[in-house]
């Protein structure tokens, strides 16, 4: 399994994507080969992907880029190489510029894609409940 997470580099709460992680890891065998991916600056979503990495001892892989022209670049880059099975965004509001780019080309890729924006986040959760009634 391969969980490439990303966002708005001016994301505050660590404790969402923290809880968002720890639903999403219930559903996974501790046995499951597991790899997190981030983009790699020092603040906002990827500093929290690399908590993330750390409470759990998974290693982060790590991705990072100059320049604003270089995100499309590093998006294709990521998806080709490394070829992520699910794609996170965390956002404040509507995804823009390289997120929208990202998600684009991760769907064309059939990648699994959840975009989380900050007032929908607590509804979102319920995606890896068990919703059977069976």
């Amino acid at each position: 399994m391969r969980l490439l997470i990303t966002g708005s580099s001016d994301w505050k709460d660590s404790e969402m994507i923290d809880k968002t992680f720890d639903e999403f890891k219930k559903l996974y065998s501790k046995n499951e080969p597991f790899e997190l991916m981030q983009f790699g600056t020092v603040y906002g979503v990827d500093a929290h992907v690399r908590k993330i990495g750390k409470k759990y001892g998974i290693d982060t892989l790590t991705y990072r880029v100059f320049g604003k022209t270089e995100k499309r670049i590093r998006n294709i880059s990521v998806l080709k190489k490394h070829k992520p099975n699910i794609l996170w965004i965390f956002c404040n509001n509507e995804p823009f510029g390289w997120m929208f780019d990202l998600i684009k080309k991760a769907k064309r890729r059939g990648i699994s894609v959840n975009v989380f924006k900050k007032e929908e986040i607590y509804s979102q959760l319920d995606l890896f409940k068990d919703n059977d009634t069976d």
